[in-house]
């Protein structure tokens, strides 16, 4: 249906005593009411109902204004919705004066602007009974043509959610502001070689192997994920990066492994939370992308505000799509890869290499000692192994690098 139109003074002036007392009685007592001229939007929780696309229930209070002139004078009126729906606009802001010809805020049926698995996350509906009845026009709301996207869960993508592009735009419009005023930017992180070397033993012998140098090695953890056992090394000096970074980025976990994979180590990583909040892009979270390629659609749908962004990745060729309206190789620094296991320790964990599953290690029994003596000579050519890796390791110097130059 059409929009219906409210005019606040209009439709406040109309409603006799008992009604406006009513209605100021489901707003809570601790609640601020404007005593200035003009209307100041608020909804029953003292929030100011000025968002367009969102719900609204009948009785919910959008509007109090303070009556000038007249027997009236200084008395305090609530404009009440007087059916379900949606906020289609807003027109008189808080603290402005309003006449009686004054248009408040347009309400109609709902946009189904965002939903979750087809049920609309406004007003409950299942959007495909809907469409199949024709009772919803579903996705032809707003000026987005009918196209619908992958929505966001906070900041980034999630595919269950589906959004129209005028709601996207104004959740990146409000994540963008928040970002300003914070004066921060955004920094998408990679995960294998960039931040960390991830590898999976293909046997007993490399089980063991990995398990002696994580007993003695910092920074060398056991992770369990979907049944499989892997070993992760954090590259040198990884948490006072992240901890420098914090303080002028917002961090994203931007990873072509499985979300239980990002999960994992991005609690590894970040244990307390405070640093990547839930800010997890996954292999999971983009079907509609290849395994080898990654897109900053993902963080920002709309490139308009691509400029906030900065990736650090040691793959170039994972970000680099020409014939895109905009390349996000562009916001690019490139990352030395980081390797810390040999390869004859295990398998490496690379997701972008051919996006398959690792397959379970053999279980093939470890060899015997061909002679006496043999099982010592092994142990101490394994030391010596794990003594060049670490000298080399401490030689990487890559993320104090990136902190001074990302600090300047």
């Amino acid at each position: 249906p059409t929009p219906e139109v409210y005019g606040a003074p209009r439709l406040g002036e109309e409603l006799c005593a008992d009604d406006a007392l009513t209605s100021r009685r489901a707003v809570r007592e601790d609640e601020k009411c404007a005593s200035g001229a003009g209307g100041a939007f608020e909804c029953g929780h003292g929030q100011v109902a000025g968002q367009e696309g969102s719900a609204v229930q009948k009785g919910k209070v959008l509007a109090r204004f303070t009556l000038r002139g007249g027997e009236h004078a200084g008395k305090v009126r609530d404009l009440v919705c007087p059916f379900d729906g949606s906020v289609h606009a807003i027109t008189a802001k808080e603290g402005t004066a309003v006449t009686s010809d004054v248009v408040a805020c347009q309400i109609g049926s709902c946009l189904h602007e965002e939903s979750f698995m087809n049920i609309c996350s406004n007003c409950g509906a299942d959007l495909e009974e809907a469409s199949a009845a024709g009772s919803v026009p579903v996705g032809e709301a707003g000026s987005s043509g009918g196209q619908t996207h992958v929505g966001m869960f906070g900041s980034v993508a999630h595919p269950s959610l589906r959004s129209t592009g005028d709601s996207l735009r104004r959740t990146q419009m409000e994540r963008l502001n928040k970002l300003l005023a914070s004066k921060k930017l955004v920094l998408v992180l990679d995960l294998d070689h960039t931040l960390l070397h991830t590898t999976l033993p293909r046997s007993e012998a490399q089980h063991q192997g990995l398990a002696r140098i994580e007993s003695g090695v910092e920074d060398v953890y056991v992770l369990s994920v979907n049944a499989m056992t892997y070993y992760t090394k954090l590259r040198p000096h990884v948490r006072a990066f992240l901890t420098a970074m914090a303080e002028k980025f917002e961090l994203y976990v931007y990873t072509a492994g499985v979300r239980a994979y990002a999960e994992s180590i991005a609690k590894l990583l970040d244990y307390s939370g405070r640093w990547f909040n839930g800010r997890i892009v996954s292999r999971d979270d983009y079907a509609d992308v290849p395994a080898e390629h990654k897109k900053l659609d993902k963080i920002f749908p709309f490139d308009e505000h691509w400029a906030t962004a900065l990736i650090l990745d040691d793959n170039s060729d994972t970000w680099d799509h020409p014939h895109d309206a905009r390349n996000p190789r562009e916001n690019l620094i490139q990352v030395a890869k980081y390797n810390f296991w040999p390869r004859d320790l295990g398998e490496t964990h690379n997701p972008v290499s051919d996006g398959s599953s690792p397959t379970p290690p053999s279980s093939a029994p470890p060899e015997e000692d061909a002679e006496p003596g043999a099982e010592d000579a092994r142990t101490a050519e394994f030391d010596a192994k794990v003594r060049r890796l670490l000298e080399a390791d401490v030689m990487d110097g890559e993320l104090q690098q990136l902190q001074c130059l990302l600090t300047k």
